[in-house]
């Protein structure tokens, strides 16, 4: 329904769902997307805010919602439930991981928004339960419980069968004890 040039949703029975105060709303699944004075949010079909119309923008992306704020990033989930605060330069997925960022520097947080490591590595790449870290030029590997399986202290890495090979001081030499085989960074 348009009213007095804002647009709104009513059921069937002539009850509001959406107040008539949004300059657009457009339904995507089971949401719909509002937007006042620039600014945007999400409704379920029930009519109960999910997201309120108060970011620059927002990107569904799988099971979760990136926002923008004045130029702060976060994570909400699919029930509205805000998982990264809004706080971060910028927030992205890697694996089963979401990178967080600020003033150049990366962290780590865990699919539930459960921060592993605040903002303090040069590059985080992520894959299954491990993330490769690159702190001054220097590598490791953290799991997903934010323990270092392979100290920051390496210039690289070679994996060769169930043999993880570690390049420091310009040799490489065996990193006994672990198995990251299966892992492709």
């Amino acid at each position: 329904m348009v009213k007095e040039g804002k647009q709104g949703i009513y059921d069937l029975q002539g009850n509001v769902l959406i107040p008539p105060v949004y300059d657009k709303i457009t339904r995507s699944g089971g949401w719909f997307y509002v937007v006042k004075e620039g600014k945007q949010g999400i409704y379920d079909l029930q009519g109960n805010v999910l997201i309120p119309p108060e970011y620059d923008r927002i990107t569904r992306e799988g099971a979760c919602y990136r926002v923008v704020r004045d130029g702060q990033a976060g994570i909400f989930d699919l029930s509205g439930n805000e998982i990264i605060p809004v706080q971060y330069d910028r927030v992205d997925r890697s694996g089963f991981f979401f990178r967080i960022y600020n003033g150049g520097l990366a962290g780590i947080a865990s699919a539930d928004g459960n921060i592993i490591f605040y903002p303090q590595f040069d590059q985080v790449r992520c894959y299954l339960d491990y993330c490769l870290v690159t702190r001054d030029g220097l590598k490791g590997v953290v799991d997903k419980e934010g323990y270092f399986v392979i100290p920051v202290e390496y210039e690289d890495f070679r994996f060769s069968g169930k043999k993880v090979m570690g390049l420091k001081d310009n040799e490489w030499q065996e990193i006994r004890g672990i198995d990251l085989s299966k892992i492709k960074f």
